[in-house]
């Protein structure tokens, strides 16, 4: 189980991946939302070519130098469960919507060291 210290610190990365979506013009649509027993750290909407896209974004903090040697960030697993999450939602919606997955990643100083998006 997480210490409380663990949790506040990835608390405060959430916080500043959601201003920096919102400053490239995502919506937060919700924060640490279970879907199906899986949760999503940030769900969010954007526009594009006039059609809105769904981010199901994952948030991690990492060591700067285990993240510049390979080591991933988001595990096989955890990517699979973020897919079921989105089939579940489709099946919830009753109506397909474009979606993608998300990762952002900061080091152990809060600093941002990627945005990947379409995962």
């Amino acid at each position: 189980m997480e210490s409380e210290n663990t949790i506040e610190k990835n608390r405060s990365c959430e916080n500043i991946a959601v201003n920096y979506l919102k400053t490239r013009g995502y919506r937060i649509l919700a924060r640490n939302k279970k879907i199906n027993g899986i949760e999503i750290d940030i769900l969010t909407r954007r526009k594009l070519n006039n059609t809105f896209i769904y981010s199901f974004i994952e948030v991690k903090k990492t060591k700067k130098k285990a993240f510049y040697s390979g080591y991933p960030p988001i595990s096989f697993r955890q990517l699979q469960r973020y897919r079921q999450a989105i089939v579940f939602s489709y099946i919830l919606n009753k109506k397909p919507f474009f979606t993608e997955i998300s990762l952002i990643v900061f080091d152990e100083n809060k600093n941002l060291l990627s945005f990947i998006s379409s995962l």
